[in-house]
């Protein structure tokens, strides 16, 4: 009787045992949320919802410009590798140049200023619409000497007349002068040589070095630098109708 007994009660304390891991385990197999309670459906508190779109108004060297928060870490690596990119090209040319025992005068390439102005907007319509203002107040941009804004240029152009352009436009018009320049005294000196090694008499003039593109003026914005290339076409034309009237009366005269 008494084995029988103590076999009954050994059995009765393993299933007890078994049973009361089970309840542990699924208590802690279920979610919780910050309290420690388990969260209901088994979805925590912070799951659910996507995470909502943002945008942020950033100055890129004389721009203002709007994109996704999530790229400010992305933009700021690109500028990093095309800051890189400009200066492996600057050495280059630059050695080029000492080879070819030419003068180089090109300014050591800069990085573009990068600043986020304003985040954590909730639109792009918004975000669009703060930077528009700020591009027009000339907030957020490079300025130049009086607190003149670099922005926007009025430049003459080749075939006569002048016509609007962003500044980095035309400071890449000179850097892109200089390339070629640089590159057209690189072949010149080749074919000297290979005249001289062939002992051929070699007439051909030296390229000459082109002049930089210099600004007639700069604004803050677009809309005050077409406003001020009006007013100079507008006096342009004034001269010329002068200048016709004026020959004019001294043909009369005679």
């Amino acid at each position: 009787m008494k084995t029988q007994f103590l076999r009954r009660a050994v059995i009765t304390a393993l299933v007890c045992g078994a049973l009361g891991a089970a309840l542990v385990g699924t208590a802690e197999a279920q979610p919780k949320n910050k309290g420690g309670k388990p969260a209901k459906d088994g979805k925590s508190d912070k799951g659910g919802k996507p995470k909502a779109e943002r945008f942020a108004v950033v100055r890129v060297g004389d721009k203002v410009e709007v994109v996704e928060q999530e790229e400010l870490k992305e933009l700021r690596a690109k500028l990093d590798r095309e800051f890189k990119q400009q200066q492996e090209d600057y050495k280059q040319r630059k050695a080029a140049a000492k080879k070819s025992k030419e003068k180089f005068a090109e300014p050591r390439p800069k990085k573009p200023a990068f600043k986020v102005l304003k985040k954590g907007l909730k639109s792009r319509e918004q975000a669009d619409g703060i930077a528009r203002k700020m591009a027009e107040k000339g907030k957020g941009g490079a300025s130049g000497p009086k607190g003149k804004s670099t922005g926007w240029v009025v430049v003459a152009k080749d075939g006569g007349g002048h016509e609007v352009i962003e500044r980095a436009q035309l400071d890449a018009r000179n850097r892109d002068a200089v390339t070629a320049h640089a590159a057209a005294i690189k072949d010149w000196t080749q074919r000297k040589k290979t005249a001289a090694k062939e002992k051929r008499k070699f007439g051909e003039a030296r390229p000459k070095k082109p002049k930089a593109i210099k600004p007639v003026g700069t604004y803050k914005t677009e809309e005050l630098a077409r406003a001020a290339l009006a007013k100079l076409e507008k006096r342009s034309g004034k001269g010329k109708d002068k200048g016709k009237s004026g020959a004019k009366g001294k043909g009369e005269k005679r």
